[in-house]
């Protein structure tokens, strides 16, 4: 069954995507202008004071975090509409914007919403899968990560490493059917996830690897003995920002400052 442009405009927010612009953003380009030094110079410059990084290595890095979103906007809607979102650089705006509470975030504006309908065949479909994706992370992901990473001088692993994360954390919230995603076609979703992880060769990625073939590790959630949580694929350097520390999952830090970190939690819990 075709789906219509309101359903998927409906699903955008999800995604931190949106039709319409903010009237006065921090920061607002078409993604292709990333791919230029200037471009990417100019964002980074505006990133850095809003979270109070030392250098540019650090909103660098946090591109790998904010770029998830195009990422799962663009298996989501394959899995569960079977269309391809068109995100390529040109299609989309990156918005930098700001709360009242003075938290800094980005949006993706689609100025022109369109899509390319996949085969109902499977063999078919598997052929539509395998050039939409590979197409997507080398002409869309891969560019700008390559020009964040010359520019800041941020290793190019350390925001490929970002995205494993927050791909498994969606993903179980998909297949729970949670967060207002719902999701039917929970097979296909694990299958195109399982593709886009283990069988997407690394060239899409300009890579040796495929980096989003990372081990899931898992740790006592910081409020539940009884719950697990994720552990980060890779430091996302916040400690490196004012006021910052490694992050409860962060890989970097040593098992005893974390049992201290839960104890500590839950003390305070309790005495509330």
């Amino acid at each position: 069954m075709a789906v219509d442009s309101s359903t998927v405009i409906a699903l955008l927010p999800k995604f931190h995507m949106t039709i319409e612009r903010n009237a006065a953003p921090q920061f607002a380009a078409r993604a292709e202008k990333l791919l230029n030094e200037s471009g990417m110079n100019e964002l980074l410059d505006v990133y850095q004071p809003c979270i109070k990084a030392p250098d540019r290595t650090v909103p660098a890095a946090f591109s790998g975090s904010w770029l998830n979103w195009v990422a799962l906007a663009k298996l989501y809607f394959m899995s569960e509409h079977n269309i391809s979102l068109r995100l390529t650089l040109d299609a989309f705006i990156v918005e930098l914007n700001r709360t009242q509470a003075g938290y800094s975030y980005f949006r993706f504006v689609l100025d022109k919403l369109e899509w390319e309908e996949g085969p109902e065949d499977e063999i078919a479909r598997k052929e539509w899968r395998s050039k939409v994706l590979g197409s997507f992370y080398s002409g869309t992901i891969k560019p700008v990560f390559e020009s964040a990473a010359a520019v800041s001088g941020v290793a190019i692993q350390q925001l490929w490493g970002q995205m494993p994360t927050t791909l498994n954390y969606t993903m179980e919230k998909l297949k729970a059917r949670e967060a207002g995603y719902e999701t039917v076609h929970t097979e296909r979703l694990l299958d195109d996830y399982h593709y886009l992880c283990h069988e997407l060769p690394p060239e899409a990625f300009g890579l040796n690897r495929n980096p989003l073939r990372a081990k899931l590790r898992l740790i006592e959630d910081i409020a539940d003995s009884g719950k697990q949580t994720m552990m980060r694929n890779i430091c996302c350097l916040a400690y490196r920002t004012e006021g910052g520390q490694l992050c409860y999952n962060c890989p970097k830090l040593k098992e005893e400052e974390r049992a201290a970190r839960r104890e500590a939690y839950r003390a305070a819990q309790a005495a509330q």
